[in-house]
């Protein structure tokens, strides 16, 4: 089974303000893959708990040093029950930053259970660079999602990606791009990076998924066979 695209939602107008955030998405399928991608200012908050009818895993979390504002995680988990709203509580407010942003991903074609494939990368440049980049995960399956986050320091004017990827939030002046690539029948590395020249901070990462075994039942068939 392979990988696709069924949604992508990013909340732009809730910022933690009470510690909280919900994210309105269409109503998920069961058996399908979830991923939550949060970009966040305030580097004292850590995720406390996401609901949203599966049970999420951390995969990658980037952050900068003590005293250096901003970090991205990644969690994700397979759809149990359909859900129209996903909600991500933090250890408490966050008034600083107006670009807190919470991306919720649904992709069918997953392993079961939600499984990285090779391990994944990231960097955190305190100063200001001009390259903001995750090196190359290799997966370990031949059909792997490839998920790459970034969160930028000040305005970075218009992006320019690696040409392998999509964008599933990239605003032409935001500093929180989420993108994917799904790569089928192929175990290459791939590496995640932004081609333009601006220059400032930035926390990257880039995590990749195994995707279902080319004849294996379906993530969601799977799950209607299991007892309840």
């Amino acid at each position: 089974m392979a990988w696709a695209l069924v949604n992508s939602t990013t909340e732009t107008t809730d910022t933690f303000t009470d510690g909280q955030v919900t994210v309105t998405v269409p109503e998920t399928t069961v058996g399908n893959l979830l991923i939550v991608v949060v970009h966040m200012d305030t580097v004292s908050r850590t995720i406390t708990s996401i609901s949203g009818g599966a049970t999420f895993t951390s995969f990658h979390r980037q952050s900068g040093a003590s005293g250096e504002a901003g970090w991205i995680e990644v969690q994700a988990g397979i759809v149990e029950t359909p859900v129209t709203s996903v909600t991500v509580t933090l250890s408490g407010n966050s008034t600083f930053g107006i670009n807190n942003r919470v991306t919720v991903l649904e992709f069918s074609g997953s392993a079961d259970p939600a499984t990285e494939s090779g391990t994944s990368t990231g960097t955190s440049n305190a100063t200001s660079v001009t390259a903001h980049d995750a090196a190359a995960v290799t997966p370990d399956t031949d059909e792997t999602l490839f998920i790459g986050a970034i969160r930028i320091g000040g305005e970075p004017g218009a992006w320019t990606f690696d040409p392998d990827f999509t964008g599933a939030f990239t605003l032409e002046t935001t500093q929180t791009p989420v993108l994917y690539r799904i790569q089928s029948g192929d175990s290459s590395a791939q590496a995640f990076n932004n081609t333009s020249t601006f220059t400032r901070s930035s926390q990257v990462l880039l995590v990749a998924f195994r995707g279902a075994t080319a004849g294996a039942t379906t993530v969601s068939a799977a799950r209607s066979l299991r007892p309840h």
